[in-house]
């Protein structure tokens, strides 16, 4: 019997099979990215813009009561979530990617306290779309150091990024 080729992701496990990637959503946090979003991202932009556009309105209120500080502030974060919408279009939130879609896998080192490890892996979809999916590993407060060596060695192994 062969042993199951997986590691721990934020949400659930990532299984590595040798047609294809999948990504499964286990506990809380997997129940809850499900109900949420599903297989799309696109709940979150819509949520997202939506917020953006309350910020701008809160921004141009500030500055026609002239508080231009928080004009400036909500101003500033308006334009943050709009750029994050814009650069988030081609993101993917689907489970299965097949290895012939696969272009490339980069993995990108966590920022202790800021961000987490991810690997973000660039592949194309059933429409011919250049798509992007973020797999973000565990965290720090959950064994993510030890969690991350795994998934490495796995995908090195698998032959998935040269890393």
């Amino acid at each position: 019997m062969t042993e199951e080729k997986k590691f721990k992701t934020k949400t659930g496990y990532c299984y590595i099979h040798p047609n294809h990637i999948e990504l499964t959503r286990n506990g809380k946090r997997g129940k809850i990215a499900q109900k949420l979003f599903g297989n799309s991202i696109q709940r979150a932009l819509i949520l997202y813009s939506i917020i953006a556009l309350g910020l701008i309105y809160v921004a141009v209120n500030c500055y026609l009561s002239g508080k231009y500080f928080f004009t400036i502030y909500f101003g500033i974060i308006s334009v943050y979530l709009i750029l994050s919408v814009i650069k988030s279009i081609n993101n993917s939130a689907t489970s299965i990617i097949y290895r012939n879609k696969i272009r490339e896998i980069k993995y990108l080192k966590a920022k202790t306290g800021i961000t987490r490890a991810c690997f973000v892996i660039l592949f194309v979809d059933e429409k011919e779309q250049l798509k992007k999916r973020l797999v973000f590993l565990p965290g720090s407060l959950n064994n993510g150091a030890v969690e991350t060596e795994k998934a490495l060695a796995l995908m090195r192994e698998e032959g998935l990024i040269n890393a």
